[in-house]
C-alpha cells in the first residue's frame, strides 16, 4: 500500500482546465491503481522508475503526461515527465502548495488576454524554481494559443 501524506488529498480542487489542457488529480483511493504504467510494482508498492518516494499523483489528461511527487520529503516537491521518458523528470514546484498556488493563479488570469498572461508567467517565474519556467509557460500560452483562435 502506497504511503502518502493526506495533504495531497486536501486540495481545492480534482481538475483544472487551462485551455486545451486538462490536469486531473486522482483521488486517494485510486491512487495506487493510477500507479500502474509508471514502472508501479503493486507487490513491493514500490516505482520501479524512480523509487517508492516518488508517486503519480495526477495527470494532463491532453498529453497524458504525469503529475509527481516526491513524497519523502516534508514540502512534497512536484516533477512532470515528457512523453514518458524518464529524462525528461523536470520539477515544476518547490512543494506542493506552491504548485497548487500557481495553478490558482492561473484559473484566475484571463488567458485570452497577452498582456494579463506576460504579467502572470512574471509573477510565476519569481516562485518557481527556475528550470521549470518552460513548463508553465507551455501550459500557459497553449492555453492562449487555443483560446485566441
Amino acid at each position: 500500500m502506497l504511503k502518502v501524506p493526506e495533504k495531497l488529498f486536501n486540495r481545492e480542487f480534482e481538475e483544472v482546465e487551462i485551455g486545451i489542457s486538462t490536469l486531473n488529480f486522482f483521488p486517494k483511493d485510486n491512487l495506487e491503481k493510477e500507479q500502474i504504467g509508471y514502472g508501479y510494482d503493486q507487490g513491493t508498492a514500490k516505482s520501479t522508475w524512480f523509487g517508492k518516494e516518488f508517486v503519480v499523483i495526477g495527470k494532463d489528461l491532453n498529453q497524458g503526461d504525469p503529475i509527481i511527487a516526491k513524497v519523502d520529503e516534508t514540502e512534497i516537491p512536484v516533477f512532470t515527465m515528457f512523453n514518458d521518458d524518464k529524462a525528461s523528470v523536470e520539477k515544476v514546484a518547490d512543494s506542493f502548495e506552491q504548485y497548487m498556488g500557481v495553478l490558482g493563479m492561473i484559473k484566475q488570469t484571463d488567458l485570452y488576454r497577452r498582456d494579463k498572461i506576460d504579467v502572470l508567467l512574471n509573477e510565476i517565474e519569481g516562485i518557481v524554481p527556475k528550470n521549470s519556467l518552460y513548463y508553465w509557460e507551455g501550459l500557459i500560452n497553449s492555453a492562449y494559443d487555443y483560446l485566441a483562435d
